[in-house]
C-alpha cells in the first residue's frame, strides 16, 4: 500500500511540475488579430489604437530598413505623436500571416505587407515581410519586437 501511494504521489508530482498545455490555436488567433488590428488602425489613422499594439517593456524594439528605428515604446509613441499632426493617407495591407506559438504568452510571427503612405510633401511605398515577436501583456497581445524587411525591387518584379 505504501508503495502504491508513493507511485501515485510521484505521478501527481510529475503532472504538477509539467508545463500547462498551451492552446496553440488561441495563440495563433490572438497574434493574427494583433497584426490585423495594427494594420487596420494605421489605415484608419487611429493613433491610439496603433499605440496599443506595442508592448510596454524594456526589451521593445522596432526595426526598419535593417536599423533599430525605435528602441523603446516611448520612442515609437513619440513618432506616433508627430504623425497625429499630419494629414496623411495610409494603405497598409497585411496577408499570409503565419504565427508560431512559443508559449501561452509569446509567439513569433511573419506576414507579407504592402504599405503606402502619402502625407504633406512626401510619400512612402514599401513591400516585404513584417516579422517579429508578440507577447501577451495584461491579457492583450502586443508587439515586443517588429521588423520590416523590404523586398528588393528585382524580387518584387518592379523597376
Amino acid at each position: 500500500m505504501i508503495r502504491q501511494t508513493l507511485i501515485a504521489l510521484a505521478i501527481l508530482g510529475a503532472f504538477a511540475c509539467a508545463p500547462v498545455a498551451q492552446n496553440d490555436d488561441d495563440v495563433r488567433s490572438g497574434v493574427t488579430e494583433l497584426v490585423q488590428r495594427w494594420s487596420d488602425a494605421g489605415e484608419a489613422l487611429d493613433w491610439d489604437a496603433v499605440a496599443d499594439t506595442y508592448a510596454d517593456v524594456e526589451s521593445f524594439v522596432w526595426i526598419e530598413q535593417g536599423e533599430a528605428r525605435y528602441t523603446s515604446r516611448g520612442a515609437i509613441l513619440d513618432g506616433l505623436d508627430r504623425a497625429r499632426s499630419m494629414s496623411a493617407s495610409i494603405r497598409n495591407d497585411v496577408s499570409d500571416i503565419v504565427v508560431t506559438p512559443l508559449s501561452d504568452d509569446a509567439a513569433a510571427f511573419r506576414a507579407h505587407y504592402l504599405l503606402t503612405v502619402s502625407a504633406e510633401g512626401f510619400s512612402v511605398n514599401s513591400e516585404g515581410v513584417l516579422s517579429g515577436v508578440a507577447i501577451r501583456e495584461g491579457g492583450t497581445w502586443r508587439f515586443l519586437q517588429g521588423s520590416f524587411s523590404e523586398q528588393p525591387h528585382e524580387i518584387r518584379g518592379q523597376p
